[in-house]
């Protein structure tokens, strides 16, 4: 679940968890704090809904669950972005070889080729589901999978995050349909309620459930 930090700290606890239901109305309090060696600046809040027995981690703005370095640019961030791996190499800044600790090679290559998966670049059937979904040209994702190259490969993520207007909600729906990560939701304070990123109708269909890797989705960082 995404929520709003300020200065480490959960601005609101959310009143709803994902397994809401309108007979059991939820009752969720601050669990814990979970601290990470990698990826926010703070701890993460880890909540529990009393009603329904399930624990869930609220993440900050940008961030997925492993996630060392947030999706999208976002303020204050210490680790440079996916998008700012994939944005340098479209303008040819390729990253040292020998790790500066934020940056090296090899990472840049990564996050590019992660961003590319999220949108479902090497798996036809999740391609096919991104594009409809979040109303692409098939030939940007397409892209994606046959640019070679880091700068043509940095040009066709860019050209792909251009196509969404860099929006993080579209970019988390891509994601969740094309397995990279779990369904998201986020906790919206005015007015308060929980905001489902995945339409229920696609969280629900049978094409999702065939482009999704059978199972948990694999770590993403």
């Amino acid at each position: 679940m995404i929520g709003e930090y300020l200065a480490g700290s959960l601005v609101e606890v959310p009143q709803e968890c994902p397994w809401r239901d309108p007979e059991a109305p939820c009752n969720i309090v601050q669990h814990g704090r979970r601290d990470r060696k990698t990826g926010p600046d703070h701890a993460l809040v880890v909540c529990r809904c009393h009603v329904h027995g399930a624990c869930f981690s609220v993440y900050p703005k940008g961030f997925v669950p492993y996630s060392r370095r947030p999706l999208l640019d976002v303020p204050g961030s210490r680790s440079p972005s996916y998008a700012t791996a994939a944005r340098e190499a479209a303008d040819g800044h390729a990253w040292p070889r020998l790790s500066d600790g934020e940056r090296s090679w090899s990472t840049q290559r990564r996050l590019i080729r992660r961003l590319s998966e999220a949108f479902g670049a090497f798996d036809l059937a999740a391609r096919d589901v991104v594009a409809i979904a979040l109303g692409l040209p098939l030939r940007l994702l397409s892209h994606l999978a046959g640019a070679v190259g880091y700068r043509a490969r940095g040009r066709a993520v860019v050209a792909v995050l251009d196509g969404v207007g860099h929006d993080l909600g579209r970019v988390l729906l891509a994601g969740a349909l094309a397995g990279a990560w779990g369904h998201p939701w986020r906790w919206q304070r005015e007015p308060p309620r929980l905001v489902r990123l995945v339409p229920a109708h696609l969280a629900e269909s049978s094409i999702l459930s065939t482009s999704l890797k059978r199972g948990l989705p694999p770590p993403f960082s």
